[in-house]
């Protein structure tokens, strides 16, 4: 547990291990990007009616707040917790505001740094949310039942990040990192 980098190959173990254990104890599969949207619905559900907003609405509620409090939601927090449990034990954590990569490429400021993230998020999200799924779901739950669209899918975020650091970054300042 003290280990600053695991084995892929038990990290991998493990990850199958508790996805069998949630699906078969709770009927739960890794997925994360549903509860954001559940929590923003819970956030404009004062402001709006609801009930004329169809993607809130659609397929059984699935995105409304009313669904927030289930597995997923809990999957989510636990992600969290775990993160900053293993950081913590294994001496690795540290608050960084701006990455050495992002700081490289365009400056120290925080602000820049916390605007590009909110907006890198929202687009992921929003993608995500286009392709029914995020990377958990598709890369690990639908993945672990060998579905072609699971390898498919998970090719093309690859070839996504590849791209977008490339435009970002450009290969200097990503091979000029950790040096």
């Amino acid at each position: 547990m003290k280990k600053k980098l695991w084995s892929p190959y038990i990290a991998g173990a493990l990850v199958g291990l508790t996805l069998v254990l949630s699906v078969g104890l709770f009927g739960g599969w890794y997925g994360t990007t549903t509860t954001f949207a559940r929590f923003g619905s819970a956030i404009v559900a004062p402001f709006t009616n609801m009930n004329d907003m169809a993607f809130f609405t659609d397929s059984d509620g699935l995105f409304s707040y009313h669904t927030l409090f289930n597995f997923q939601t809990f999957f989510v927090i636990g992600i969290g917790i775990g993160s900053f449990v293993s950081a913590k034990t294994s001496g690795y954590f540290k608050i960084v505001t701006v990455p050495e990569l992002f700081s490289k490429r365009f400056g120290d400021s925080k602000v820049r740094r916390y605007i590009v993230a909110f907006i890198g998020g929202n687009i992921m999200v929003i993608g995500a949310r286009f392709a029914d799924g995020c990377t958990s779901w598709w890369g690990l739950s639908v993945g672990s039942k060998l579905d072609f669209a699971s390898f498919a899918t998970v090719g093309m975020f690859f070839l996504g990040a590849v791209i977008t650091s490339n435009l970002f970054y450009g290969r200097k300042f990503i091979k000029g990192v950790n040096k």
